[in-house]
């Protein structure tokens, strides 16, 4: 057998409730932009190396990570910047490829 009760509440006595119950939920992730240009990405996602180091070990040792039309599933737009194009990250993509390849680069190879 089943017994169903109801407790009237108030307002106040939910706000009450919903300040004690807050402090066990889990914080949620500050939210990360989907696009990053490569100076805050560089930082962020490639252990901070330069922009340079990051073009010649990653951009241009792994063609796959350039997005174009026969491409989309790379991460970096304008690899080589130049010219008011500016280098641009998705970071989603990039955290995938990274995760996948972090062991196959070189992190301490010099310029």
């Amino acid at each position: 057998m089943e017994v169903t009760m109801t407790v009237p509440m108030d307002e106040e006595i939910l706000k009450s409730i919903a300040k004690q119950v807050v402090n066990y939920l889990p914080e949620q992730p500050a939210s990360e932009p989907e696009w990053m240009k490569l100076e805050p990405a560089r930082q962020f996602l490639f252990c901070n190396k330069s922009p340079d180091w990051i073009r010649l070990y990653i951009f241009d040792r792994y063609p796959e990570t350039t997005m174009n039309k026969t491409n989309p599933d790379g991460f970096v737009v304008n690899p080589r910047g130049g010219r008011g194009k500016t280098t641009q990250i998705n970071v989603p993509l990039a955290k995938k490829w990274l995760a996948t390849h972090r062991s196959k680069i070189d992190w301490n190879e010099r310029l």
